[in-house]
């Protein structure tokens, strides 16, 4: 990430905090083992993304509330958000403005990171080309630049 100005981070916290905690103005995708759950636990588990509020430094060395870790029913969680341009090929040239970005959220376990990780840019700038690509066409945003939230499930093949 590019040093940002602090109201530029302010701003990006902002637009996380909305759509992390409303699903509104993005789209969530959820890894193959995190689909494959019963679904009380991937209700609990967005759930429990969308009630997060515990940020620190230690967790959150950028400020942006971009990404949290979480245990639930014996599962390591990982929710990370990435603002993408409109097209959702690459990260957004201006994540502060929705006219400009699309915020996706990935609910993963933790062992999807680990096997992502070493692919993380393959991995995002990809989903576009995923099975399910009619649920990442972007969003109509309003005025306040939160449409209705989708949902997207990504298979990964690794």
């Amino acid at each position: 990430m590019d040093v940002l100005s602090k109201d530029k981070v302010e701003r990006i916290r902002q637009f996380n905090d909305v759509f992390r905690s409303s699903f509104r103005g993005g789209k969530i995708l959820l890894t193959a083992s995190v689909a494959e759950l019963p679904d009380m636990v991937k209700a609990a588990a967005l759930h429990q993304v969308a009630q997060h509020k515990d940020f620190a430094e230690a967790n959150d060395p950028n400020g942006t509330h971009d990404f949290l870790k979480f245990e639930l029913s014996n599962r390591s969680f990982i929710f990370s958000i990435v603002a993408y341009d409109k097209n959702l090929e690459f990260e957004s040239p201006d994540p502060t403005d929705p006219d400009k970005a699309i915020l996706v959220g990935t609910l993963m376990q933790n062992s999807d990171w680990q096997s992502l990780n070493p692919f993380r840019g393959a991995f995002f700038l990809s989903i576009h080309n995923c099975a399910d690509a009619q649920n990442l066409a972007p969003l109509d945003r309003p005025e306040a630049g939160f449409g209705e939230p989708e949902f997207g499930t990504l298979i990964l093949h690794l």
